[in-house]
């Protein structure tokens, strides 16, 4: 019931300054910005607005701003850590929570991939991993190591075949029973939250294991747009605002100096 069709050019200007003075950030506002944008485009478009009114709308800029790189990237150390975790869970929790770390390192997805991954999604013979629910129902492809590849089948065999459990990934019950059903996206960044607690690691994310994939492909001097390519990103734009390579270099050299 909003009348979209009486914005000016003032209210479009108040709307940016107001979310400049609480401090948003260029990202969020520019984002704003662009939806009040299309929506006008869209009354245009119907009829509602003059050419002249959509030419002045437009002519709102962008805020400019850079902001630190969220997130992090794991190191070597952690990784290890991580796995090391899992490992002395013995349970079929650990080694569901153990392959699914592997595989996201190993391949970058994201954890709303993660869970739509289904049995026949994935090659055992030559580790090739179709992504059907990528973002922007986009579908692509990704290959799994041969080390992440072992930690997967020890998953694999404990889960079973029998029964009709399409999923990769299952919810397990208290009992230590298998579910017939989907992991949720909460499952999974509960699992990596947990997972990182006990390995007494710095927090994470599901996110942030996507970002060490990304940092340790540039690190091995995989070009950016082969590295945009494998993870699955359009824009090589996003791509590079995952490279955190300088700064664990920065991190790094800091930790020598303070000893």
């Amino acid at each position: 019931q909003m009348p979209w069709n009486i914005i000016e050019y003032q209210h479009l200007a108040t709307i940016r300054n107001t979310l400049q003075e609480r401090k948003k950030a260029a990202n969020t506002i520019n984002l704003n910005l662009a939806a009040l944008k299309g929506v006008m485009k869209a009354c245009f478009n119907l009829g509602l607005i003059s050419a002249d009114q959509l030419m002045r709308l437009n002519d709102i800029k962008r805020v400019r701003g850079k902001r630190l790189p969220s997130g992090r990237s794991l190191t070597a150390q952690e990784i290890k850590k991580l796995y090391c975790a899992c490992k002395q869970d013995k349970s079929a929790a650990g080694k569901r929570d153990h392959a699914i770390i592997a595989v996201m390192l190993a391949t970058g997805i994201r954890r709303s991939e993660v869970i739509a991954i289904n049995i026949d999604d994935y090659n055992t013979r030559t580790g090739q991993l179709n992504i059907q629910s990528g973002k922007g129902n986009r579908q692509h492809t990704a290959y799994i190591n041969t080390e992440s590849r072992r930690i997967l089948k020890i998953w694999i065999n404990t889960r079973g075949k029998q029964g009709k459990r399409e999923n990769l990934f299952n919810p397990i019950a208290k009992t230590g029973s298998i579910q017939n059903r989907q992991l949720s996206s909460h499952a999974v960044y509960e699992i990596i939250r947990h997972r990182a607690k006990q390995a007494e690691i710095e927090a994470c994310r599901p996110h942030d294991l996507r970002r060490t994939f990304v940092t340790q492909l540039l690190e091995a001097g995989i070009d950016i747009n082969t590295t945009r390519q494998l993870v699955g990103h359009t824009d090589i734009q996003t791509t590079a605002r995952y490279d955190l390579r300088d700064y664990k270099t920065r991190k790094k050299e800091l930790r020598k100096l303070s000893r």
